[in-house]
């Protein structure tokens, strides 16, 4: 089914119905394959190989997951990638989300040596995605980068089937009790002198962004940790200084509407680090930003740097990447 890129029966029983009426589509070849299918008009797979020239260039609407905006859960079983999800408002009937389940695939043969395999949708409920939507997403994205890397004779081995995906980065904690990737990169002076009184992070795992926001509190953002692998390092290079400010995007996947995508934190890169990647994951970076909003005053370079330092040497050696490379100031994520 579209094209060899998923198992009949796997998109039957995603789709809940006996007969699956796919829209195939492609676009490139080697060494930059491009393909994607839809089966509904919110469930999109697609394929893309993280070298193409016009990775990039997707527009902010089709790359908020990989490319760290929002928060990020590693996807586990095996696999590097994650689940994100997006709430993009409430409707009449519930709290309307954006889902994505990627992984980044080893493929020496593709442009810049990773594909991305995506499965997307969109589901309405309350609160939180509920757990079988999310186990069922990343079946169905497990399906697709199995039949490509056996296409693209991608090397390394295959995850398992996920049997289950947290819904969410875990909860806001107090400093004395940070965890995940936020554990200990904080210290009680520079918590002092930012305002901060807790953070969220992500959970330590093998996703293509990770990250820890430190907030004041009243709950608000006074700065941002993020290391980003694979496309989504390549997506955050290339964007403006600033993420995009909410409003309606095109999407450029046949069958999709674009969205509004409110939430985005208006945020000013201050230092930033890289280290190389096996995997496919190519160059990894590390930022470290604050909000337009900040008016606090600076702290010492020294302090910024191992903080920065910390949350990037630990998340590398996580992904199997080289000790990153010495901060610089920066202007850009």
């Amino acid at each position: 089914m579209c094209d060899g890129l998923l198992t009949k029966t796997v998109a039957e029983a995603y789709i809940g119905a006996s007969s699956v009426r796919a829209r195939p589509e492609s676009a490139g070849g080697a060494p930059a394959p491009r393909q994607w299918c839809a089966l509904s008009p919110t469930t999109l797979v697609s394929v893309t190989a993280s070298g193409r020239k016009e990775f990039h260039k997707t527009n902010p609407g089709d790359v908020w997951g990989i490319s760290g905006a929002q928060g990020s859960v590693p996807l586990g079983h095996g696999w590097l990638g994650g689940y994100y999800s997006f709430n993009s408002g409430v409707g009449p009937s519930g709290d309307q989300f954006r889902t994505e389940v990627a992984v980044l695939l080893d493929c020496p043969r593709v442009a810049g040596g990773g594909l991305l395999v995506a499965a997307r949708d969109s589901v309405t409920a309350h609160g939180e995605v509920p757990a079988v939507f999310r186990t069922k997403l990343a079946g169905l994205a497990a399906d697709a980068a199995r039949h490509t890397a056996a296409r693209w004779h991608c090397r390394g081995g295959l995850g398992r089937t996920p049997s289950g995906i947290p819904p969410a980065e875990p909860p806001p904690t107090d400093l004395t009790h940070t965890a995940g990737v936020c554990r200990g990169v904080i210290t009680p002076g520079l918590a002092e002198v930012t305002g901060a009184v807790q953070a969220q992070g992500s959970a330590p795992g093998l996703a293509l962004s990770e990250g820890c926001a430190l907030q004041d509190a009243e709950g608000s953002l006074v700065l941002s940790l993020r290391a980003r692998y694979g496309p989504a390092a390549s997506v955050a290079r290339k964007a403006p200084a600033k993420f995009p400010e909410p409003g309606r995007t095109e999407s450029p996947f046949p069958g999709l509407e674009g969205d509004r995508h409110d939430g985005f934190a208006g945020l000013q890169t201050v230092l930033r680090m890289s280290s190389r990647c096996e995997r496919g994951q190519g160059t990894a970076h590390y930022t470290l930003g604050l909000p337009g909003s900040y008016s606090k005053a600076p702290l010492p370079d020294t302090r910024w740097a191992q903080m920065l330092r910390t949350f990037a040497q630990r998340s590398a050696t996580r992904h199997g990447c080289s000790l990153p490379a010495e901060l610089s100031t920066a202007g850009e994520p």
